[in-house]
């Protein structure tokens, strides 16, 4: 069960590699840019904010819930049933944060 369990988060960790490294591609791309280009392609942001040289920071957020795994049921004396405890589900979030100078072009972009 612990083996199966921990096949399953090797294979959600390389997922979510492959998945930053498709959108590092993606933001690379997008140097450049303008920043109707940007939200074309993303949408609105979540947030602006500024960058503190005249131009704007477009905000984006994704996050995924991945659940946990009940606990083993077992049969004890009398035909009891017992569940043993299972592990927890925990989030992942990641903030896109994509820099516009104050010619409204894209100048820098991070993941966090």
């Amino acid at each position: 069960m612990m083996k199966t369990f921990t096949l399953l988060m090797i294979g959600i960790g390389l997922s979510f590699l492959a998945s930053c490294t498709s959108q590092r591609k993606i933001l690379n791309s997008y140097m450049g840019a303008t920043k109707q280009q940007v939200i074309m392609g993303f949408g609105p942001p979540k947030e602006v904010a500024s960058d503190g040289n005249g131009g704007e920071i477009l905000l984006y957020y994704r996050s995924a819930y991945i659940p946990g795994q009940a606990g083993l049921v077992t049969v004890g004396a009398n035909n009891q049933l017992y569940q043993g405890h299972g592990t927890p589900g925990y989030s992942i979030s990641r903030r896109t944060a994509i820099y516009i100078n104050s010619k409204g072009l894209v100048y820098y972009w991070r993941i966090n």
